[in-house]
């Protein structure tokens, strides 16, 4: 639950197939709109970035979290699973609903 009028930051992280991550992205209302995130410095081509988006949460009004992350070729990350032959890669956005407390 989030408290309104008070700045929540959230924060992930994302990697790539080694395209290199080119932005990442915050939506707040179930990808309708998008806003970008702070992504850290890349440590390499494999490498996990940290990234950052700060908001002030408003009473009444629902949040529905999604990220997603963008290479530098262009392809965005798919809201549906893309399989593959590797038992730990889920690749697909899942959104977060979240509460504002007044």
């Amino acid at each position: 639950m989030l408290s309104e009028g008070r700045e929540f930051k959230i924060q992930g992280l994302t990697r790539d197939v080694g395209h290199g991550i080119g932005s990442v992205e915050i939506s707040l209302d179930g990808g309708v709109t998008w806003g970008n995130a702070e992504p850290r410095e890349a440590v390499g081509r494999f490498s996990w970035r940290q990234f950052f988006y700060q908001f002030t949460p408003k009473a009444g009004e629902p949040y529905s979290v999604l990220s997603r992350a963008n290479n530098k070729l262009g392809h965005a990350q798919p809201f549906k699973v893309v399989h593959h032959s590797s038992v730990y890669h889920h690749n697909a956005a899942s959104a977060l609903h979240v509460r504002v407390k007044k």
